[in-house]
């Protein structure tokens, strides 16, 4: 019985592991961030903001609010071939 008891903690702990490798908050610490529009809607895509927006983006250590800017160079050659109307830039905003 406590072999058997062993094998399955060692199991549940390789289990956990693994489950910590694909947390979203795992990801955030490697670096990414969750950018969340004003409805709280994940922003998934430029295109789905447009110079104004107010953004919300979670890091893995903290928050930050963050306004979007137009580009000073439109038209950039995307990674799907495309050519882009807008890029973005997104800067901290202070007075958010």
């Amino acid at each position: 019985m406590p072999r058997e008891l062993a094998r399955h903690r060692e199991r549940l702990a390789g289990v956990a592991r693994e489950l910590q490798a694909v947390s979203p908050l795992a990801v955030l610490g490697r670096g990414y961030a969750i950018l969340e529009d004003e409805q709280g809607r994940v922003v998934r895509r430029a295109d789905d903001t447009a110079p104004g927006d107010r953004l919300a983006a979670r890091l893995g250590d903290g928050h930050l609010t963050l306004e979007v800017l137009p580009a000073a160079t439109p038209n950039r050659r995307s990674g799907n071939n495309r050519i882009d109307r807008f890029r973005y830039i997104v800067i901290p905003s202070r007075d958010i």
